[in-house]
This record gives structure tokens, C-alpha cells and sequence, in this order.
């Protein structure tokens, strides 16, 4: 008998017809959870698919758009909404399925990529540095110097949130380590827990400032472009104002410190402009 029959065959006498019982159950809380989470933000839900078709869309009319002054940079930037708006959407699709932590950790990724665009504007000529170590003499990206040295913006309080959870969930292992110094005998357990009060809220706020950050940036980078195609031109009015909705829905949010990214925001996107008008953009930081 072959090594890979054996195989097959030893593998196969472990399983059973019968469907796994932990998988059912995770689909059960999987499904209760979405209609509970669409009970609690219905509203949330629908602006999301909503303005997140309108960020799709513009990608994709920007094809359409002439190209050949663009510089290398510009369509670097291009390139890498696309993926970005996957992951966002699936951080969206986890936050609906209760997998809080795991959208938070897609989250970060989003994030970081957010910030490499708006490096790619004030640095052209160090952009290998949002992808690779630098050359000597470049000036190097990281992800907490760039909005809180060079932008001057209080944004930490942003990124230790999304580390916390993406750094192998460890605020929920010492939690866990806590809990059980006042009762050593609690069950160990995979636990699946809806959380309205904390989870769900923050990754809500998390992920529609994400949304408003991608969708700013596209109409910073681009705002020029838009009426230089037939497809793109009746959108206009619409795209400015959606990105208007989303700098009114941050400043709406009940907790200052979000709410003020919303002037954050408009500063970064005036900032996208002078540098890619080659203006000094620093005078704004």
C-alpha cells in the first residue's frame, strides 16, 4: 500500500458522517448574531453597503479617466485601493458574523494602508518606503512616527487599539489570567459571546472611519480627474457628498476623541492636495 493511500485511508477512519458538532454550533451563534446585530445597527449597516457601493464605483469609473499626466506615484495609489476595499469589506462581513477581534485585526491593515497613500503624496520620491526598507537617505515610513510626527496628529490612542487585539489577542489572554486568580477552577472554553456594549461600538466606529478615510483619500487624490470623463462627471456631486456625509457622521460621534478626527481628516486631505500640487503641505502640520 502506497504511503498516500494509507494515508487516506487512516485520516479517513477519524472522521464521521455526522456533522461537527463545535462547527454547528459557531454557526448557530454565527446566524443569531446577525440578526441581533442588525436589530442594533440597522443604520450602520446601511450606510455602509451604501457608500461603500458609492467608493466601488468611483474606482472603477477612475478607469475610464485620462491618465497619461499621471504621475508614477498617482497610480501607485490606484492600485492599491482595490484590495484595500476587500479587506475592509470583510472586516465589515466579521463584524456581522460577531468575530469582533478578528475585524479589528483586518482593521489595522486597513488603516496602515490608508496612511501609506497619504505618505505616497508627501514623499514621491520615497514611496518605495510604504513597501520596502529604504534606501540611505530616503526618509522611512512607519506607521506611528508618519500621523503622529510628521502630521501632528494625536492619533495613538487609534493604533493601540488595533495592536492590542491584532498582537495574538492578548488583552483577551490577561483578561482571561485575571479572571481566574479569584477563581482558578473557571472552564476553559472556545467561547463565542455577542458584546453590544464594547465589541460591536468600537468596531462600528473603527470601521466607518476607515471607510471615510479610503473614501477621502480617493477624492483628494482624484478630485481633479472627475470631470475629465463622461462616466465620471455626473458623479461628481454625489462622491462630494458622500465624503461630506462621512466628515458629519465622525463629528456626530458621542466620544470627542473620535469626533474630532473628523477635522483630522479634512486636514489630511488638504494636506494630499498641496502635495500633489507640489505646495508646502507641511505648513499645515
Amino acid at each position: 500500500m502506497s504511503k498516500e493511500k494509507e494515508t487516506k485511508e487512516f485520516v479517513e477512519s477519524l472522521l464521521w458522517a455526522d456533522p461537527s458538532e463545535t462547527s454547528l454550533d459557531i454557526y448557530k451563534y454565527v446566524q443569531e448574531h446577525k440578526l441581533f446585530f442588525h436589530k442594533e445597527f440597522e443604520n450602520f449597516i446601511k450606510q455602509f453597503e451604501v457608500f461603500f457601493n458609492d467608493m466601488n464605483e468611483l474606482v472603477v469609473l477612475l478607469n475610464y479617466v485620462p491618465k497619461d499626466d499621471w504621475p508614477y506615484t498617482k497610480k501607485i495609489q490606484y492600485l492599491m485601493f482595490p484590495e484595500t476595499m476587500k479587506t475592509l469589506h470583510r472586516a465589515f462581513e466579521d463584524l456581522n458574523d460577531g468575530y469582533y477581534d478578528e475585524s479589528m485585526m483586518l482593521n489595522r491593515s486597513i488603516y496602515e494602508t490608508f496612511l501609506r497613500i497619504v505618505f505616497i503624496s508627501c514623499f514621491p520620491n520615497d514611496h518605495e518606503s510604504v513597501f520596502i526598507k529604504p534606501e540611505k537617505g530616503k526618509v522611512t515610513f512607519n506607521v506611528s512616527n508618519f500621523p503622529n510626527d510628521i502630521l501632528k496628529l494625536k492619533w495613538d490612542f487609534l493604533y493601540r487599539i488595533m495592536s492590542a487585539i491584532h498582537h495574538s489577542k492578548k488583552h483577551r489572554v490577561l483578561s482571561e489570567i485575571i479572571s481566574r486568580q479569584s477563581d482558578p477552577n473557571q472552564i476553559v472554553r472556545l467561547l463565542y459571546q455577542s458584546d453590544k456594549n464594547f465589541g460591536m461600538p468600537m468596531c462600528v466606529n473603527i470601521i466607518m472611519f476607515n471607510l471615510a478615510c479610503l473614501f477621502h483619500a480617493l477624492v483628494s487624490i482624484f478630485y481633479g480627474d472627475f470631470d475629465n470623463s463622461e462616466k465620471t462627471k455626473p458623479k461628481k456631486e454625489r462622491w462630494l457628498n458622500v465624503n461630506k456625509a462621512f466628515l458629519m457622521i465622525i463629528s456626530c460621534n458621542p466620544k470627542p476623541d473620535f469626533a474630532n478626527l473628523s477635522k483630522d481628516l479634512e486636514k489630511i486631505g488638504n494636506i494630499i492636495r498641496m502635495a500633489n500640487e507640489k505646495k508646502d503641505w507641511r505648513s499645515l502640520c
